[in-house]
């Protein structure tokens, strides 16, 4: 017999992910995982006092299968006795207006309309249904991108006002579960769709994985928990060193530090400026961290998220380019340019925003303007004869 309940009494024992008395807001699929934890919590809330509100989010896509899954969610949940709340989002709406993927704007939606219900019914955390494999997938799909620490960390059991009581079990014991109990679940037929990366990991690479490896995705999930168990020191280690503010780092404090410490001061810092640091990778991060050996002042490096970086004499100073203009730029001597990236020069007359690009150079010989029109202000460098970094310099 599945011995799960015990099993997550005991890890939300641990982690004080859910304290008696509490009210929460689950996530509701009607998906084998949260029709799992569904039932779960519904069988502990007298014993703990809980008082549990189940949101179902229709994404605005799939049709008939959609409103299939939201009249499931409703029944499920009532059946156990426990609130339920339905919303409505249009994902293609936001897909398209934002620049984002189904999958991207879906994910945001949902978690918007989990937070704003958390709001307005003062819940006290939001549970979600993640287990083992999906933070296998989560942690392999952010190796492959070439993610840094936190990305190895995965989901946490504990994100701000999100839990994930079921982080500790796989989708095999989740199964299990439900099939012991004889409870029903729905499958959403866009899990099986390999055009999503995360499928693919999940319906092709971690099986074959397996096949080698019987254990990999525990392995996996356990590991990231590791991590996360030592980044949490790191940034506690980091905390109490980072005594500035304004977003300036002392060029000498910083050389003093150990490298894990040197990253950490460089996260929370270009966090400040760029909320969430989203697309600021390993590649942003190493040059940044120039700024600090090369003593030249005015040196800059563009972050995604419209700010900059920049040497000041014994500060390197993070901030947005927006604040950035009240500064007499024109002073400064050199402004790098990364590639690929941007940069702005800015005088008394206005500003100027040079772009580079880098173009794949057999198919620019077979043909050069199907990347870029012929104009004057349109230049084409050889990469590999860059020895260290471009540069824009002012008149």
């Amino acid at each position: 017999m599945s011995d799960l309940k015990n099993r997550l009494e005991k890890y939300v024992t641990e982690r004080r992910l859910i304290k008696r008395g509490d009210r929460l807001v689950l996530g509701l699929s009607g998906g084998a995982d949260s029709i799992c934890l569904l039932n779960i919590l519904s069988d502990i809330s007298k014993e703990w006092d809980l008082h549990v509100t189940a949101v179902h989010v229709h994404h605005g896509i799939r049709g008939e299968e959609a409103d299939r899954d939201a009249a499931f969610a409703r029944s499920a949940a009532e059946d156990r006795g426990v609130d339920f709340i339905l919303r409505s989002v249009s994902v293609p709406k936001a897909a398209a207006e934002n620049g984002l993927t189904i999958e991207e704007a879906a994910r945001i939606l949902r978690y918007s309309e989990l937070d704003e219900i958390q709001r307005d019914i003062s819940a006290d955390r939001i549970v979600l249904a993640h287990h083992s494999d999906d933070q296998a997938e989560t942690v392999l799909m952010n190796l492959f991108r070439g993610t840094g620490p936190d990305g190895l960390v995965g989901m946490r059991p504990e994100s701000g006002n999100r839990i994930r009581p079921l982080l500790f079990a796989t989708k095999a014991e989740i199964i299990q579960y439900l099939r012991e109990e004889q409870i029903e679940y729905i499958e959403d037929s866009t899990n099986s769709d390999t055009d999503y990366t995360r499928n693919r990991i999940r319906n092709i690479w971690l099986p074959e994985i397996g096949r080698v490896f019987p254990d990999a995705a525990n392995h996996i999930a356990a590991v990231a928990e590791d991590i996360g168990v030592w980044q949490t020191f790191i940034r506690e280690k980091a905390t109490e060193e980072y005594t500035f503010t304004d977003n300036r780092i002392p060029v000498t404090a910083y050389l003093r530090q150990t490298p894990a410490i040197r990253h950490e001061w460089l996260r929370k810092a270009v966090s400040a400026v760029v909320p969430g640091a989203k697309d600021v990778g390993r590649t942003h991060f190493k040059m940044i961290e120039e700024l600090f050996t090369n003593p030249q002042t005015g040196r800059r490096i563009s972050i995604p998220g419209e700010c900059v970086a920049r040497r000041e004499y014994n500060y390197v100073i993070f901030e947005h380019k927006t604040y950035d203009a009240r500064s007499k730029t024109e002073e400064y001597d050199i402004i790098e340019l990364a590639v690929p990236g941007e940069a702005v020069m800015r005088s008394e007359s206005g500003s100027v925003c040079y772009c580079a690009e880098l173009v794949d150079f057999d198919k620019f010989n077979e043909n050069k303007h199907s990347f870029f029109d012929e104009k004057d202000y349109t230049k084409f460098i050889y990469y590999g004869k860059i020895r260290y970094v471009l540069c824009l310099r002012y008149p």
